[in-house]
């Protein structure tokens, strides 16, 4: 009897498909690289299961539908998986095995499906504990809609591209980590990032967030750009890239950095941690970093970028600004009625800091100053500088001690 008993379990496992069609109703279906479990201790298929990403998306929009009352949770082993696309749908959350181990992967750099992740219209989409791995965008997010991302990585990888095309899909182009555009006038969307890292490599263009009509919140995390164009290309490396009206940006507690890789040649472009030519960016705490020291070009850095209708506001946030070669370091630059707030105390030293700026706006003290208002023949007298381009261009500091220009020493 044992005997019999025993050869039916048998019989019902081996009878089992390699997975099971997936409730339609199902709250939880998995994503796996295989559902058939059968290296486990005690053997099974695990049901509502995929083994392809397309698999999955055909089955969430055409069978499962979720919605605000039918939420749907994805649950991702480790492995490498294909694009993920959202069309019109909404309450999904995506949650993988880790980081390091769940990852949504597209090498394709040759066409218009060059994104790990590719969102139209969706609200209330959810990203946590994995990886997306793009060699030309990361994340598309066209339209309307909300989404929450934790602890995930956004990689936008040059050299990991299979296949190239033409014009910015050509393979020299570039790469973006996250890229937003409206379909009808007044659209927007809004995202919540919280312990995310953004990093993209390689291309003429190396950029971070593109905003156009989204409103981003972006908590405790890093984006970074490092160019590696042609000679005679001009660049364009940021980690916030905001060219139009309906972008919006606020970083809280987070790094932004640019940095050319070291074999990069190129002649001058952009290269700024902001770039912000018509929408509104807010930063608090954390730091802005351009370094373009290690090439061998004349490179110029801008930390803080705001444009014709750009409005930059930065508060308790760092900044590192450094050229390449003879190339200039700015740390704030303002153009046509852009508006930028952004004061920034210098550490106590004794030469001012090799940055262009705005008047009013950086501020150090200096601790060597004569009495007679001369604080480059030394002295003991500590004297607090405010940067006024109404100065001289090669010394463009205010001493409040003195009521001068610095070093306009007193009759």
């Amino acid at each position: 009897m044992i005997r019999i008993l025993a050869l039916a379990i048998s019989s019902l496992f081996a009878a089992l498909p390699a997975a099971a069609v997936p409730d339609p109703d199902a709250p939880i279906v998995y994503l796996r690289t295989s559902c058939d479990l059968t290296s486990n201790p005690h053997p099974v298929v695990l049901e509502d299961c995929f083994t392809d990403t397309a698999s999955l998306v055909t089955w969430i929009h055409g069978v499962r539908q979720p919605g605000p009352g039918a939420p749907l949770l994805v649950d991702i082993g480790p492995g490498d998986f294909d694009q993920f696309s959202c069309n019109g749908v909404s309450h999904i959350t995506l949650r993988g095995a880790g980081r390091e181990r769940s990852r949504f992967v597209n090498t394709h750099q040759g066409d218009d499906t060059a994104f790990a992740v590719d969102v139209l219209n969706c609200t209330d989409l959810g990203l946590q504990d994995l990886t997306v791995a793009a060699a030309k965008v990361g994340i598309r997010w066209k339209g309307a809609g909300t989404s929450t991302y934790s602890n995930v990585d956004i990689v936008a990888d040059l050299d990991t591209r299979e296949t190239c095309g033409s014009g910015l899909f050509a393979c020299d182009q570039g790469t973006w980590g996250w890229e937003d555009s409206c379909t009808a006038p007044g659209e927007r969307s809004e995202h919540f990032w919280f312990g995310t890292r953004v990093v993209v490599e390689g291309g003429i263009y190396a950029v971070g967030f593109d905003t156009r009509c989204a409103t981003h919140w972006f908590y405790g995390g890093e984006i970074r750009t490092s160019p590696s164009a042609n000679a005679g290309a001009a660049i364009i490396a940021t980690p916030v890239y905001m060219p139009a009206a309906g972008g919006d940006f606020r970083a809280y507690g987070s790094n932004l950095r640019a940095s050319p890789r070291p074999e990069a040649t190129f002649s001058i472009g952009i290269l700024s941690g902001v770039h912000n030519t018509n929408g509104i960016f807010h930063m608090h705490g954390g730091i802005v970093a351009v370094d373009a020291s290690a090439v061998e070009v004349d490179q110029n850095v801008v930390g803080v970028y705001s444009g014709p209708s750009g409005m930059s506001h930065t508060l308790d946030t760092a900044f590192v600004v450094k050229p390449g070669g003879a190339g200039t370091a700015t740390r704030v630059k303002v153009d046509g009625g852009g508006m930028a707030a952004s004061p920034l105390l210098w550490e106590a030293r004794s030469a001012p800091p090799a940055v262009t700026s705005l008047s009013g706006l950086d501020l150090y003290v200096e601790i060597d100053c004569g009495t007679s208002g001369n604080c480059d023949a030394g002295g003991s007298e500590t004297h607090l500088m405010i940067y006024n381009s109404s100065c001289s261009a090669s010394d463009p500091w205010f001493d409040s001690t003195t009521g001068r220009c610095r070093n306009v020493t007193v009759p």
